[in-house]
């Protein structure tokens, strides 16, 4: 982990409720509150169950309806002395049901644990400040604050603050996963980082398959220059991000809703 000077920790502001901030140098990254990057906050997970709690939570979620309940009342009734019918025909097709819709609740739950599995651990490219490089992780190894390379007709494997294109005029993106909007939508970075483009334009082509050189320099150039970002809480509005941005002094109110979110 990072270590930063008592003179930059003195200059760590008190944010509002909500609000997260993010502060580079060439010492690392400092995040506010360090509670973000507590395990792995960007890994999914949609399975209900384990298999410890897998039985009890089926069961529970079962006798939620009616008809379980009603028939278990009946099964109760039967295995009294005094019911005229066996009470094996009840209870025998009653824990039947129960026990196939146990079941198969286990085989859905098994099913979305293979797609956490497997969106959890496509890759994306992930600035490794050991190497100063990108290299490849997995989604779910991703903590805010983590610079991301995105290439061409790739997906996006967070929520993303808009940093540098390879084109000038920006780049068009698909929210169709968001909003089912199938237009593709103009991205620009903010005004305030075009220095970036004017620093590294000349490397922009130098794209690899695993690096690529003008993020790399794009990088080098936002920690040296201690790039601050301030987000504000978060909102329902999917659209809507407010945004301060600081660089080597100079600061711009960036609204997220505008282009660069």
């Amino acid at each position: 982990p990072a270590t930063f000077p008592s003179s930059a920790l003195s200059k760590m502001t008190a944010l509002a409720a909500g609000q997260r901030k993010f502060s580079y140098s060439n010492a690392g990254v400092s995040v506010q509150p360090p509670s973000l990057t507590d395990k792995l906050p960007n890994q999914i997970a949609t399975t209900r169950f384990t298999p410890l709690t897998w039985l009890p939570k089926s069961l529970y979620m079962q006798f939620h309806r009616i008809a379980n309940i009603y028939f278990l009342f009946i099964c109760i009734i039967v295995c009294l002395p005094f019911s005229p019918k066996k009470w094996q025909s009840k209870v025998f097709p009653y824990v039947a049901v129960l026990g196939w819709t146990a079941l198969k609740d286990l085989y859905e739950d098994w099913k979305r644990r293979k797609d956490d599995q497997k969106e959890n651990t496509r890759q994306c490219l992930w600035f490794d400040t050991d190497t100063s490089s990108f290299i490849e992780t997995a989604w779910s190894r991703l903590k805010p604050g983590d610079f991301v390379l995105t290439r061409c007709d790739e997906a996006f494997p967070a929520d993303l603050l808009l940093l540098l294109t390879e084109s000038s005029h920006g780049a068009f993106i698909s929210t169709v996963n968001l909003d089912g909007e199938t237009n593709l939508k103009l991205r620009c970075a903010p005004k305030i980082l075009q220095a970036i483009d004017k620093r590294t334009g000349d490397t922009a082509e130098k794209c690899g398959t695993e690096t690529c050189v003008a993020a790399c320099e794009a990088v080098a150039f936002l920690r040296a220059n201690e790039l601050q970002v301030t987000l504000a809480a978060p909102c329902a509005d999917l659209s809507d991000m407010s945004t301060s941005i600081r660089l080597h002094a100079v600061q711009e109110p960036c609204p997220g809703s505008a282009e660069n979110s």
